[in-house]
């Protein structure tokens, strides 16, 4: 996958990256959760799949148990909501223990992504 993916990507301009990187007096980089976003788009989004995951009351299952067996529920709903703020590039910070279940849901689909 690395050397199709480089291939559908161009890396941004010394520009872009300065106007993200820079260290001064005030955080440079916005953050939000995912309501706070609902409506709005970004260039760039890191979506953060923490260690422990949420496991619903009602259901027993975790927002990746959703996904894999495809039931419309609202973590999955947020799940959504939070990848499809990004215009051009998504981020997914996935813990390592979730990291194999994630490359499987997006290989069943398609997407293309690096496994770092």
């Amino acid at each position: 996958m690395r050397s199709r993916v480089g291939t559908l990507f161009k890396a941004p301009t010394e520009g872009a990256w300065a106007s993200v990187a820079s260290f001064g007096n005030g955080p440079t980089i916005r953050y939000s959760t995912v309501h706070g976003v609902k409506g709005m788009e970004f260039p760039g989004v890191v979506l953060v799949l923490p260690d422990k995951l949420r496991v619903d009351r009602v259901t027993d299952r975790t927002v990746l148990d959703d996904w894999e067996g495809d039931h419309n529920t609202e973590a999955r709903r947020v799940l959504y909501v939070a990848g499809s703020r990004a215009q051009e590039l998504l981020v997914c910070a996935v813990h390592r223990k979730h990291t194999g279940r994630v490359a499987s849901l997006l290989d069943a689909t398609g997407v293309p992504y690096i496994k770092a």
